[in-house]
């Protein structure tokens, strides 16, 4: 009998502003899918809604499989591979969604995997 797998998902959604009243809007979404030798795949999503002005008619979107080592406590940790945009990624099981506000006067920082993330998608939106 197969081994039940079980899948993690998270959200991140960015909202970066501007002196110029402006703003751009990101998500990046996690699929985690556990396997039970302490490996995951790792579906990654960007999606890019535009900007205040100039919002798409629909979100240009990226995506990505990636392989990594798993480790489970209160967070769900992935160590990737060699070939993924970024080393690894770690978010709370408990938070299916996140949301970060950036800006002038405003103090919260994103997650460390959110800028290598955006530029890996630059060049590979459809």
């Amino acid at each position: 009998m197969a081994a039940e797998l079980t899948t993690f998902r998270h959200r991140v959604e960015l909202v970066a502003a501007s002196v110029h009243w402006t703003h751009s809007e990101h998500a990046i979404e996690f699929e985690v899918t556990s396997r039970e030798d302490g490996r995951a795949t790792v579906a990654i999503r960007v999606l890019s809604y535009g900007d205040y002005w100039e919002p798409y008619p629909s979100p240009r979107v990226a995506v990505g499989s990636f392989e990594g080592r798993l480790e489970l406590s209160e967070t769900c940790r992935v160590v990737f591979d060699e070939g993924a945009p970024i080393d690894s990624v770690a978010f709370d099981i408990g938070q299916a969604v996140r949301a970060v506000f950036l800006g002038p006067g405003l103090d919260e920082r994103p997650p460390a995997f959110c800028e290598p993330l955006l530029r890996w998608a630059s060049g590979r939106y459809v």
